[in-house]
């Protein structure tokens, strides 16, 4: 940290220490930098820690964190319910695009190998939102209406943006260091 000029301020930082409910670990110290950071002891453990807005839980069922968002994205869905009489199909479609499904999306990659249960708590917002923004009843098949809005449902939009990472990974070329020596060739 200090060859980038940086400076470790030890009392806004935080450390997780992530294991399964079958591993048991002494909390252990850990030095950073000739700076020495201790654990929490083990009697202090949480359940689940926020970080980045993302919600990691102990047994990283990824329950939590979807039940959070959920949560949330009803909210949302409440509030520009409150106004939906006043608004174009354009204009709340834009609205849940920008209020729900980008929160459902922010991060969703994490969510690659959650089992389908899980994800079903999220498609049915999903679902909600677009019998929503076009103003259909329940009975109303949540296929048709999410292929009428160009939605992919949850599951295949979060391969897609892993297809996304992924592809965008592989094209980035390696960056040379800025400490790096110029190389010159001697004839």
């Amino acid at each position: 940290m200090n060859s980038n000029k940086l400076k470790f301020n030890d009392d806004t930082t935080e450390s997780v220490l992530m294991k399964s409910s079958r591993q048991t670990i002494n909390a252990p110290s850990v030095s950073i930098n000739h700076t020495t950071l201790d654990m929490a002891p083990i009697g202090m453990a949480v359940k689940a820690k926020k970080n980045l807005g993302v919600i990691f839980d102990s047994d990283f069922s990824k329950q939590h964190q979807v039940s959070s968002l959920c949560k949330s994205l009803h909210f949302q869905l409440r509030k520009i319910g409150s106004i939906r009489e006043y608004l174009t199909e354009k204009v709340a479609k834009t609205l849940v695009i920008s209020l729900i499904l980008s929160k459902m999306d922010y991060c969703n990659s994490i969510l690659a190998a959650c089992p389908q249960n899980i994800l079903q708590k999220l498609q049915s917002i999903m679902n909600n939102s677009a019998r929503f923004v076009c103003r259909k009843p329940k009975t109303t098949h949540d296929t048709q209406l999410l292929r009428s809005l160009h939605w992919l449902p949850v599951k295949q939009r979060i391969d897609s943006h892993v297809f996304q990472m992924y592809s965008q990974a592989s094209t980035i070329t390696p960056v040379r260091s800025p400490r790096d020596p110029p190389t010159t060739k001697e004839s």
